[in-house]
């Protein structure tokens, strides 16, 4: 029940980024971060985090604008203890919600996997710099940060100095993360 909140809560606050039918406006470049540690495997009323995760980011994918710029970050989900482990799993494109879903069908969340929440968000904003149009980050997270080389406060700064904003659709209530997402954090 509480990941169905989170899923339609965070398709209202991305819907306003769709721009309105026939509207001249170019779609904002999206950069999805994705949670991929094993904690995710825990439950939220009797569903595992990452099942409702993955609907998240599907059913957001169905509903941004045909050609949106969006890219997936991924990070803990290819080798345990190691807080390295980020991954641009589909770099910056034209979105086609298809490859996105079958991305995401295919990733899996790993035990033992570290949360280098962080040093994602710094990089993404740091890719980010030179993106055309106003872009932004959406996190989608169920863990607090853990042993990133950056702080929340750091990356928030290279966000900030990106002009890329940071929204997080948060499975957990998060207090370290409060400073990087600066426009709306949502705890579920």
């Amino acid at each position: 029940m509480r990941i169905a909140t989170a899923v339609a809560t965070g398709l209202a606050l991305f819907g306003s980024l769709t721009p309105p039918a026939g509207a001249a406006p170019e779609p904002a470049p999206l950069v999805l971060v994705f949670d991929l540690s094993g904690s995710m495997w825990g439950q939220i009323g009797g569903e595992a985090k990452i099942v409702g995760a993955r609907r998240v980011i599907g059913e957001l994918g169905d509903r941004l604008a045909e050609g949106t710029p969006t890219a997936l970050v991924a990070y803990g989900h290819r080798r345990e203890s190691d807080c390295t482990d980020i991954e641009t799993v589909l770099p910056l494109a034209p979105l086609d919600p298809v490859r996105v879903a079958a991305l995401i069908g295919r990733t899996e969340a790993k035990n033992l996997a570290k949360t280098p929440i962080a040093d994602s968000l710094a990089l993404v904003a740091s890719d980010l710099k030179g993106a055309e149009g106003r872009a932004l980050i959406l996190l989608l997270t169920d863990g607090d940060d853990y042993r990133s080389r950056f702080s929340a406060h750091q990356a928030s700064l290279q966000a900030r100095s990106a002009g890329v904003p940071i929204y997080m659709i948060s499975l957990a209530a998060l207090d370290s993360l409060r400073l990087a997402t600066r426009k709306t954090v949502m705890f579920i």
